[in-house]
């Protein structure tokens, strides 16, 4: 009976993940496993991350699961920069992802340690709250990442330079890589953003003739989804002991109106 009450529980998520992934697979058609690659490293890198994130937002009901992507990226890449500018590593794949593996197993080794105290770094009895939270930020990766194959060129304003930068560094085992107009020099112009993208690129191993809009509209899903679960938190704690009845929907309803905002 109990086995019958957790499966029909399940059903109705298992079915909307397959209806996700069909509809994402019809909308994108031959570039859908790139993005599959995207969203599901993501997912991972947010996981793994979660022994340090959880202690980060210790005060979040889902430890900040969805921050815990961007602090997991914000990490393994800035080390691999550190790393590649000190000319210690090559900016190459393998680099990128020994430098995520190392920085996984120390996340193991913490997590370790967090049991044995009994430190609590995961969102235990919150895996509905996590499951439409992934939803979420499926859905709106999806729908940005649909919308810029309706214009996908690297036409007005920088994005020329932004793709030019990154294919220049794409290239580059060193960084700063060479200028693209100036062979003799290198880049001397801020480049964070398009080497995180890069670094992305490389760790998934693809191209950047895709990623350069899917970085565009990873950006544009985490301007959802984190504004979501902050004001979602906030309201959460704020009305503590009224949300009873239909009120319990108040801080979900704040939260999409936040990242609708955004």
């Amino acid at each position: 009976m109990r086995r019958r009450l957790q499966m029909k529980k399940w059903a109705p998520r298992v079915l909307l993940a397959m209806v996700l992934v069909g509809a994402s697979a019809f909308l994108l058609k031959g570039d859908v496993w790139t993005f599959w690659t995207w969203w599901l490293l993501a997912f991972l890198m947010g996981m793994v991350a979660m022994p340090v994130t959880g202690r980060l937002f210790a005060g979040f009901e889902d430890k900040g699961w969805m921050f815990s992507k961007v602090l997991a990226v914000a990490v393994t890449g800035l080390l691999t920069w550190l790393l590649v500018s000190v000319k210690i590593l090559p900016f190459t794949a393998a680099a990128c992802i020994g430098v995520c593996v190392v920085c996984a197993a120390g996340c193991g080794v913490l997590f370790h340690f967090q049991l044995k105290k009994g430190i609590d770094c995961l969102p235990a009895g919150k895996g509905n709250l996590v499951f439409w939270e992934e939803v979420l930020f499926f859905v709106f990766f999806l729908m940005w990442t649909y919308f810029a194959g309706f214009r996908p060129q690297a036409y007005g304003t920088e994005k020329f330079m932004d793709y030019g930068f990154m294919e220049a560094m794409m290239r580059s085992t060193t960084l700063p890589a060479r200028d693209l107009w100036y062979s003799e020099g290198h880049i001397n112009y801020y480049y964070g953003g398009q080497y995180f993208a890069v670094f992305l690129t490389k760790l998934s191993h693809t191209k950047v003739e895709l990623t350069y809009n899917l970085m565009r509209t990873f950006v544009a899903a985490f301007a959802f989804v984190l504004p979501f679960s902050l004001v979602r938190q906030m309201s959460v704690d704020r009305l503590k002991g009224s949300l009873t009845g239909k009120k319990r929907c108040l801080p979900a309803v704040a939260g999409i109106i936040a990242g609708l905002s955004v």
